[in-house]
């Protein structure tokens, strides 16, 4: 059998250990896996697009923060599209 592992760019001290052991099985590759990848995980796209429309918006309060992802989050066509495509974990979101 012949196991792959992904490791991120940026080495942290677990990850170059796991790295070592998983060196030591002749079968297993290493392969480059960037940090942040959130075409990847849906969830993290979502987030992605919500924090960049709010941080455009300027929040001055904690209040007016919460307000502006809120609009952001019912209100963008962008958030709109991603959502079903989601499913249940966007809408339990």
């Amino acid at each position: 059998m012949i196991r792959i592992g992904k490791k991120e760019s940026k080495k942290a001290g677990a990850l170059k250990v796991a790295e070592a052991a998983m060196t030591v099985r002749s079968s297993t590759e290493v392969l480059d896996w960037p940090g942040n990848s959130p075409d990847v995980n849906p969830i993290e796209n979502l987030c992605s697009i919500v924090t960049r429309r709010v941080s455009k918006m300027g929040c001055s309060t904690k209040k007016k923060s919460i307000e502006n992802v809120v609009k952001v989050w019912f209100r963008d066509d962008d958030i709109k599209n991603v959502c079903p495509k989601l499913g249940n974990p966007c809408r339990k979101v």
